[in-house]
């Protein structure tokens, strides 16, 4: 596998844009008829799935929500991650939505997405007076 780093000189408001897309390139012989013939084969680096049964929201780490950076994932859905800023740290960050509003309660800590690993991410939702905690698996 080798990886492949694309980016854009200018967005559509005229400013320098700051996100990084990887990808992934595999090369194999074509089927059939042109086995000849290589397939080159382009997808995503960055693939995340949500298995909880909440909303969860993902940023790269040290942006801001308000400039539209967040992803949100429904249950069972999954979503291509690009980073959204090639200069700050190549590290995300996750927390529980509140359904009807998309804001979300609180933001975990940051990790990084690059290496195979498992490990589990604390989530907090703000209930009234009390937080709810949950602990999300990670898998890489």
């Amino acid at each position: 596998i080798q990886f492949l780093d694309l980016g854009l000189k200018k967005n559509n408001l005229g400013q320098a844009a700051r996100k990084k897309y990887e990808f992934s390139v595999r090369i194999e012989n074509a089927p059939g008829l042109y086995n000849h013939s290589k397939l080159i084969i382009i997808t995503p680096r960055y693939i995340i799935r949500n298995w909880t049964d909440k909303l969860i929201a993902i940023r790269q780490a040290n942006t801001s929500d308000v400039e539209n950076f967040t992803i949100y994932l429904e249950q069972s859905e999954n979503i291509s991650f690009n980073w959204t800023d090639f200069k700050q740290p190549e590290c995300i960050q996750m927390g529980l939505c509140q359904q009807s509003s998309k804001q979300v309660f609180n933001w975990s800590g940051k990790f990084k997405i690059d290496t195979p690993n498992e490990f589990a991410v604390k989530l907090l939702k703000d209930k009234y007076e009390y937080q709810e905690e949950y602990l999300s698996l990670i898998h890489i």
